[in-house]
């Protein structure tokens, strides 16, 4: 028991004297990883970690002590997410009994948290939790120590593309636009994949802006929106009196994209009838219109997107293998928001400062403590979700620039009803004002 104590009064000395040197200290990292560890041992968690949020660059830093990303599961991190974000919201310590988990906000506003995770922890580890968030709000050089080197590395692709609105600088994103380089000049067919809400309409126009063919016209068809009846008219176009319906000649799409470019979105939708005549399309750049008597040809680059594993669709004899082959030509992966959360503070921004744009609103800025709140949470609607949830609120002072955290975005933070306070009357409720819902 003794030698229990004493090792317990030797890492107490240990944690003061780093606590100490921690404000001077040349390595700021090295010093914050070491507290920490100290912190970990003190309280008997099993791991822990330190995570910041430059405010001015939105970078995120993350010190680990105990763990790594192998040892985090998926669940372990979408339940982590959702526990920083109250902790975010609340400006509160949380102490889970359910999760093992003390989790301490660190500054005021907050700009990130000191998380210590285990079976042990007990009033004592939340109050080391604590101290250890004081003192990492109170270092003075903490964002100049962590700061990198503010680079983007797509400014130059982007010099090279006619990419100024594409908003991302993460690595998966980097990736995406580095495809995009060298697919853009060719007429080669693309085929994009990835969830929904990923951007995929997005990249296909800047693809198309960026080639050869920019100054053609670029036609946008959502294969899932057209009935079956109707796709092959649409599609293909109809002559006149082809059947009782068609009262005038349809050119059809793929005609209307001559000279440009046709995106397929949801390409996977298509009947298996469509597949075939598309299939002729890309082998021998001509079609039959319905009712004609003759080919139609056509100039057209084929940019498809889909949400759907193609590969296994053709196993269940829903998609033609020859036309997986045909547009599989170039593929383009693009990657969930959670798989490039480092751009979530850029593009909540830029939807914020769109929807004040048309909506004839002064300037917007959203509080940082609300960005941390959108950068931890889950988005299951991908880059659409963000779009969406980036409204202004009707009750703005004309005239200013505000901070804002809204009702949309504190509401879109997945925390309990508990956690954010919110009454059932919260659009009429002057707390939720971007005044008073914001710190200045």
């Amino acid at each position: 028991m003794g030698g229990r104590q004493s090792s317990f009064i030797e890492l107490e000395r240990q944690l003061f004297r780093k606590l100490i040197d921690l404000g001077g200290a040349d390595d700021m990292r090295t010093c914050l990883r070491e507290v920490l560890t100290i912190v970990v041992a003190m309280s008997r968690a099993e791991r822990g970690f330190i995570e910041l949020v430059v405010p001015a660059t939105r970078e995120r830093y993350r010190l680990t002590s105990g763990m790594s990303e192998r040892d985090t599961t998926e669940r372990e991190e979408r339940t982590t997410r959702r526990l920083v974000a109250q902790v975010m919201g609340r400006k509160l310590t949380l102490r889970s009994l359910r999760n093992g988990v003390v989790c301490a906000p660190v500054g005021e506003p907050p700009f990130g948290v000191v998380w210590l995770q285990g079976r042990a922890l007990d009033a004592d580890a939340e109050r080391l939790c604590e101290l250890l968030a004081r003192h990492v709000a109170e270092a003075e050089p903490i964002e100049h120590a962590l700061r990198r080197p503010d680079h983007d590395m797509t400014v130059a692709v982007r010099e090279r593309l006619q990419a100024s609105g594409l908003i991302g600088r993460s690595a998966a994103f980097t990736s995406v636009v580095k495809q995009v380089l060298l697919v853009a000049p060719s007429d080669l067919t693309v085929l994009l994949t990835g969830p929904s809400g990923v951007g995929k309409t997005a990249l296909a126009r800047f693809i198309a802006d960026s080639s050869p063919r920019a100054g053609g016209p670029f036609v946008d068809l959502n294969c899932a929106a057209l009935p079956d009846a109707l796709v092959e008219s649409q599609l293909f176009g109809v002559c006149q009196g082809a059947h009782s319906t068609a009262t005038r000649d349809n050119p059809g799409m793929i005609a209307a994209a001559h000279g440009g470019t046709l995106f397929l979105d949801e390409v996977s939708e298509l009947s298996l009838a469509a597949q075939a005549k598309l299939l002729q399309v890309i082998e021998n750049k001509q079609f039959w219109r319905l009712g004609a008597t003759g080919p139609t040809c056509v100039d057209v680059r084929l940019v498809a997107a889909t949400n759907v594993d193609l590969h296994r669709a053709v196993a269940e004899k829903r998609f033609r293998e020859d036309l997986l082959w045909r547009l599989n030509v170039t593929r383009i992966h693009l990657p969930s928001l959670d798989q490039r959360r480092d751009d979530i503070p850029a593009l909540a921004q830029h939807f914020c400062e769109r929807a004040c744009t048309r909506n004839g609103l002064a300037e917007i800025e959203i509080a940082p403590w609300a960005m941390c709140i959108l950068e931890h949470r889950e988005w299951p609607g991908n880059v659409r979700h963000p779009a969406t949830s980036s409204r202004p609120p009707p009750f703005e002072r004309p005239g200013k620039t505000q901070r804002w955290s809204c009702w949309s975005i504190w509401a879109a933070t997945s925390l309990t009803r508990k956690a954010r306070k919110v009454p059932r009357t919260a659009p009429h409720c002057a707390a939720f004002s971007a005044t008073s819902c914001a710190r200045p």
